[in-house]
């Protein structure tokens, strides 16, 4: 999977380290709180799972947000496309 920005993107290569850097860190300093955490080995393992739902439903529900997103760009441009192709129909000086 590419993780580098395309042109249409509006983040920056260093950016989009820093978010990986920061998703890294958070998830691995996580897992070793967890890890060492002074309780039973079925606490641990519930706690590791939670965690991991946690991640796969905040990726889940980020990437939802940004398809909502990006779908009502392109229904707003063939809207305004539409209304565009109307108005250049319908000039009342074009003869």
């Amino acid at each position: 999977m590419n993780w580098e920005p395309d042109n249409a993107s509006m983040h920056s290569s260093a950016w989009v380290m820093f978010t990986q850097l920061n998703f890294a860190l958070t998830a691995s300093a996580m897992g070793i709180a967890v890890w060492v955490m002074p309780v039973d080995m079925w606490i641990r393992a519930f706690m590791g799972l939670g965690i991991l739902a946690l991640i796969g439903s905040t990726i889940t529900m980020s990437k939802t947000i940004r398809d909502v997103h990006e779908g009502a760009k392109v229904t707003n441009k063939v809207e305004t496309a539409k209304v565009e192709k109307l108005l250049r129909n319908t000039d009342p000086l074009a003869v």
